[in-house]
């Protein structure tokens, strides 16, 4: 057998996880031997409920992203403030409001409709969410591979950080948790693995 279809599960009998392909809907095979005229292959019995496919994608620690994993990530994006009524020239107008930047966490699903790996948000949703997003998000369905690239260009002007001094640019900087822009950019462009929803169940409950 070659990785497709790889999937990780917990044992039935101690609950530690394996790594392996599944046999049946109960069942792991973990390891395979070619014998001169058989082949033997080790296999458990699993919890069917904690079967997750591995994504292809890593994090952050190059640890395997699967089903079922909580990931950490980056939003920062610009929002507004629509006024309307009808003393207004055209009905409405917009301006710019308070940007975003923060740090969400998302439990890693495969979205059947779409064939694709996706995460739904376990934070609460922010001002204006979909603004983080260069397409329109379903039902906070968002696949992993199609995530904003964020620059240093990008972050500045949505945080209106161009035209300061680099003194209070650092300060701003260092009051979000990072110890340069340098960090600021290589971290809003990673994805960390920090636990799974089985092991770690006490992440769900942030909404």
């Amino acid at each position: 057998m070659d990785n497709n279809g790889l999937v990780r599960a917990k044992r039935k009998d101690n609950g530690e996880w394996v790594r392996g392909w599944l046999l049946g809907n109960n069942f792991i095979v973990t390891d395979i031997e070619r014998l001169s005229e058989t082949i033997a292959f080790t296999h458990y019995e699993i919890i069917p409920e904690t079967v997750g496919r591995y994504t292809g994608f890593k994090d952050k620690n190059k640890d395997e992203i699967a089903e079922g994993d909580i990931i950490a990530f980056w939003v920062c994006y610009s929002t507004t403030q629509i006024h309307s009524g009808d003393n207004i020239p055209w009905g409405y107008y917009s301006e710019p409001d308070e940007p975003q930047l923060l740090r969400l966490l998302g439990k890693v699903i495969y979205d059947e409709e779409r064939a694709m790996f996706s995460f739904e948000l376990v934070s609460e949703e922010p001002y204006q969410y979909s603004n983080a997003f260069d397409y329109i998000v379903y039902d906070d369905f968002i696949p992993i591979i199609f995530r904003k690239t964020y620059s240093e260009e990008y972050i500045k002007y949505v945080m209106d950080w161009e035209e300061i001094e680099e003194e209070e640019l650092n300060k701003e900087i260092k009051e979000y948790g990072f110890d340069s822009m340098a960090d600021m950019v290589e971290q809003l462009n990673e994805i960390e693995k920090i636990g799974n929803a089985f092991d770690n169940s006490e992440l769900l409950g942030q909404k």
